[in-house]
């Protein structure tokens, strides 16, 4: 009797023993659960500023006089768009939002993908439709936004969801964990192109190239200098810091006046671009433009051109590349 006694014991230690076990587990599970729903909440709060000031830029309206600081802004969205997801990948997921991590992931590498691409976009497609090209771009980033939307609102935050329920944890109402439930893209009209050129200025009529004779039209590029001195075809050796500005000298080879040319300079990842507001038949002249951040040091393909202007027919002597080499 005494060991049946004491065998009955021992198993009731064990079970009150496992008992405990299931119970620090579960504790720890939701205490995990929680912990990575509040970090998701601030990603997604960092995320949401990161909308308002790049919608709150986009829709200024903005012109040649502008646009370069508009673009360094957006670059400075950018690179916190890319500490939201640097963040996002490094945290600690339990194992039961592993989904909805996975999405999370994605959501924001979308958004950080579009501002970025946008930054490179912006001058040439801002103040005037001077690009299709570049608005139809842009679209395409909107596009991702609404993208990551889906991903976040329709997959990560209910995935999230079931596991907290699954955990015992209530979500939403007055009392239970909340789950941010922002979007990025404010407003579906950001997909249409007629939408962002009207919210761009494109339709304001300022900034448009435009020409006072019947034709024919056309730019030629002539040179492309750097501090005085003609960039080589065998390459040219230049300081990264600070951000360099190159001339552009370039003619009205056809016979009418041209209004607002555009200038464009492009290095890898960073675009940067001056308008001219008048250029006579004939007539050569220049523009100077500034990369809006310091590129990095390295061989580089420095590619400067002057944008087509309405019936401009030949756009075969609009461009020249230099390869360069950027020095710390």
């Amino acid at each position: 009797m005494r060991r049946v006694i004491a065998g009955v014991v021992i198993v009731i230690v064990i079970v009150l023993i496992l008992i405990g076990v299931s119970s620090c587990q579960s504790g720890a599970n939701k205490s995990s659960l929680e912990s990575y729903t509040s970090k998701v909440n601030s990603l997604i709060k960092r995320s949401q500023t990161n909308s308002t000031q790049l919608f709150g830029l986009l829709g200024r309206g903005i012109n040649s006089s502008n646009a370069t600081s508009v673009q360094n802004s957006i670059n400075t969205i950018a690179q916190s768009a890319s500490d939201v997801l640097s963040s996002a990948r490094g945290q600690s997921v339990p194992s039961s939002a592993k989904d909805a991590q996975s999405n999370l992931v994605q959501a924001l590498q979308l958004r950080r993908d579009g501002v970025r691409s946008i930054a490179r976009e912006i001058q040439p497609a801002a103040g005037s439709a001077v690009s299709p090209s570049a608005v139809s771009t842009i679209a395409g980033d909107m596009a991702r936004f609404y993208a990551s939307d889906v991903l976040y609102k329709l997959y990560a935050a209910p995935e999230l969801a079931s596991a907290l329920h699954g955990a015992g944890v209530e979500v939403g109402g007055a009392n239970g964990e909340q789950i941010a439930g922002n979007q990025f893209l404010p407003s579906l009209s950001w997909l249409t192109t007629d939408y962002i050129s009207t919210r761009l200025g494109a339709a304001s009529g300022s900034g448009a190239a435009s020409a006072s004779g019947p034709g024919p039209h056309g730019s030629e590029l002539n040179h492309v200098l750097f501090n005085g001195s003609n960039l080589q075809s065998s390459g040219t050796t230049i300081p990264a810091k600070p951000p360099p500005s190159f001339e552009i000298q370039f003619t009205d080879s056809g016979a009418s006046t041209e209004r607002n040319v555009r200038c464009k300079v492009t290095v890898g990842s960073l675009t940067a671009s001056q308008v001219v507001s008048q250029v006579t038949a004939g007539q050569s002249t220049s523009c100077t433009v500034k990369l809006p951040s310091s590129p990095p040091a390295g061989s580089a393909k420095l590619t400067a051109t002057i944008e087509k202007v309405p019936g401009e027919k030949n756009v075969s002597n609009n461009t020249l590349s230099f390869p360069v080499t950027f020095t710390g």
